[in-house]
């Protein structure tokens, strides 16, 4: 996965290289520069249907 924020946002907890265990819903928090904003975003991964 890829996570693609502004320049000088924060990404909490950081995207780890290699293998991201995804099986249970993960919560990321983004901050902006200065901290005036901050918002969590959780990712949930699911099979793909055909």
């Amino acid at each position: 996965m890829v996570a693609t924020i502004s320049a000088g946002a924060t990404l909490t907890p950081g995207m780890a290289v290699g293998f991201q265990d995804y099986s249970s819903p993960r919560t990321y928090t983004v901050t902006s520069p200065g901290g005036t904003v901050v918002k969590q975003w959780t990712i949930t991964v699911a099979p793909a249907t055909n």
